[in-house]
C-alpha cells in the first residue's frame, strides 16, 4: 500500500485488470484478470452473507468468480488494460469512480495493429467521476474508488456478448460489514431452492474451500489477437 502525495488515505493497486482474446476448448471467450468470469453455482450474496469471518478470503468465492474483497472505505486504484483491437465499455455496479490515467497499453507481445505514439493523460484538480468508461483499443485506464457501498457488485464489459463470454468480475466489498446490515427475504430463499440454487456455502455450496460440483476450468486453446 501507499499513501497519496497531499492525501490522508491509502490506496491499494490492484493487480492489472486486463481483458484479451483467447480461444477456450473451441470457443472465442474474454478474461478479465486472467480469468474467465463464470456464475457460481451458489448465488455469491448468499455466500458473502453466510460463510462469516471466511467471506473475507476470496477463495471462497470460487476460481472462476474471479473475487476482489475489499474492506469497508478501502480506496482501491485499479489499472484496467486493454490489449487488443477493440474497444470495451466496462462499468462498476453500486459505485462511482474518479479517472486518475489513461495512455497506451502494456502489451504483452508486438501487435502491428497496435497505434504508436498513444499520449499519456493525467487528471489535473478535480478528476471526472464516471461508473462506466469506454477502454479504448490498446489503452489503459487507471481509475480509483472508495468501497463505500457494502455488497456484491459486478465489474464487467457491458457488451453483453463479452461478459457472457467471461469478461468480468466480481467485487466481494465488506462482507463482515454486510453480515450485519442485510438479510435475504425468506421469499428469495423459496425462490432459489425451486431452481436448484443454494442458499447457503461457497461458491458450490459446500462448507469451506470444498468445490466439488464446480464446472472445471476451460482449457486455453490458443491465444488470438485478430478476434473478439
Amino acid at each position: 500500500m501507499a499513501k497519496l502525495p497531499g492525501h490522508h488515505m491509502q490506496v491499494i493497486e490492484a493487480d492489472g485488470v486486463y481483458t484479451e482474446p483467447l480461444e477456450v476448448d473451441g470457443t472465442d471467450m474474454g478474461l478479465a484478470q486472467s480469468i474467465t468470469f463464470a456464475v457460481p453455482k451458489a448465488p455469491t450474496l448468499y455466500t458473502a452473507l453466510k460463510m462469516g469471518d471466511l467471506a473475507m478470503d476470496p477463495r471462497v468465492y470460487g476460481p472462476r468468480t474471479n473475487a476482489l474483497v475489499l474492506k469497508h472505505n478501502e480506496v482501491v486504484e485499479f489499472i484496467f488494460n486493454n490489449r487488443e483491437w477493440l474497444p470495451h465499455p466496462f462499468h462498476m455496479h453500486g459505485h462511482v469512480f474518479q479517472i486518475i490515467e489513461y495512455g497506451p497499453a502494456s502489451l504483452l507481445f508486438e501487435d502491428p495493429e497496435a497505434p504508436k505514439n498513444i499520449p499519456t493523460v493525467r487528471a489535473s484538480g478535480s478528476p471526472m467521476r464516471r461508473d462506466t468508461i469506454l477502454v479504448p483499443a490498446y489503452h489503459y485506464i487507471k481509475f480509483r474508488v472508495r468501497a463505500d457501498n457494502p455488497g456484491v457488485w459486478l465489474f464487467d464489459c457491458h457488451l453483453d456478448s463479452h461478459f457472457v463470454l467471461g469478461m468480468g468480475m466480481a467485487i466481494i466489498e465488506a462482507p463482515d460489514v454486510l453480515q450485519k446490515r442485510q438479510m435475504v427475504p425468506p421469499e428469495m430463499h423459496q425462490f432459489c431452492r425451486l431452481q436448484g440454487f443454494p442458499v447457503s456455502g461457497n461458491a458450490a455450496g459446500n462448507g469451506g474451500l470444498d468445490f466439488t460440483g464446480l464446472p472445471k476450468q476451460p482449457a486455453i486453446i490458443t491465444k488470438n489477437t485478430t478476434s473478439a
